[in-house]
């Protein structure tokens, strides 16, 4: 009884210790508003570092870093909830704007750890592909990791499209003119860190969600249709809630976003089959 107690109070202690170091993982990147991608490098970093000192020198199983993903994915979410409602009482003459949530790079750093990890234990799937208790852990981290993650991603996207944006019910300005805004982005003389992060953000947004619908449905009609109509109808709720200024280049980018989502759920998934010689079909494994 002593033994089953002490492995699980390791157990809960390493969850916690890893929970606490994700969470700071993000923080230098934090500190370098500005700089998107010493800001993606600095995260990648040090979150692979987290990762080889719980995996390599701690022995920490893939199970824990799904809880330690939750945990500090609950952490930043209740964080920035709290920094908003914070914001809202020092400017009470101010109206609740929900603009302080998850303001611009924090929720993309976040994003980061999550690829990270999931790349990490894809590449370790391969190398421990016949370690039956290495599958069975994986399957977990899987499953534990999706769900959180869709959780995390439908709240960036209700923040992104609905609580960050005011309704005006205003009639926006709508360019239908393709690439006018990439050009624009690219070709000022110098790069608008803003303008930049939402070029990029158009195309990361979907992403996971190319990945997410490649891993549940194979049906070419639903791949091809699904992200126009999606991105399509974001546009036009921004023109009549006025809540945004509505962009074909935004809706080419999303669609790019999304088949590189399902570029990438084809490759690993690839990785998988012919690593495993057939023996695994996807890295999304329940």
């Amino acid at each position: 009884m002593a033994k089953f107690f002490s492995k699980k109070l390791t157990y809960v202690l390493k969850t916690l210790l890893c929970s606490v170091c994700l969470i700071v993982s993000v923080l230098p990147g934090f500190d370098l508003l500005g700089n998107l991608l010493m800001q993606v490098f600095v995260t990648v970093v040090v979150s692979l570092i987290i990762l080889l000192i719980f995996d390599l020198v701690l022995k920490t199983d893939p199970q824990i870093f799904s809880f330690s993903l939750a945990c500090m994915t609950a952490f930043w979410v209740l964080y920035a909830l709290i920094e908003q409602i914070q914001a809202h009482f020092q400017t009470p003459e101010e109206p609740f704007s929900w603009f302080q949530l998850f303001y611009y790079d924090r929720p993309a750093l976040l994003f980061v750890v999550f690829f990270v990890c999931l790349l990490y234990f894809v590449i370790k799937l391969l190398i421990k592909k016949d370690d039956a208790d290495f599958v069975k852990n994986y399957k977990s981290f899987i499953k534990t990791t999706t769900c959180t993650f869709l959780v995390y991603y439908m709240i960036i996207l209700i923040y992104s499209f609905l609580l960050v944006r005011k309704i005006t019910f205003e009639r926006p300005v709508v360019n239908l003119k393709p690439f006018e805004m990439m050009i624009f982005t690219f070709t000022r003389g110098y790069i608008d860190y803003e303008l930049l992060f939402l070029f990029l953000g158009n195309i990361a947004i979907f992403l996971p969600l190319g990945i997410f619908v490649a891993a549940l449905t194979k049906k070419k009609l639903i791949l091809g249709l699904f992200p126009f109509l999606l991105s399509f109808s974001i546009e036009v709720s921004q023109f009549f809630l006025g809540n945004g200024h509505p962009d074909i280049d935004d809706l080419i980018l999303n669609v790019v976003g999304f088949y590189l989502g399902v570029a990438l759920k084809l490759f690993l998934d690839f990785l998988v089959r012919k690593s495993t010689k057939g023996k695994l079909d996807s890295f999304f494994i329940f």
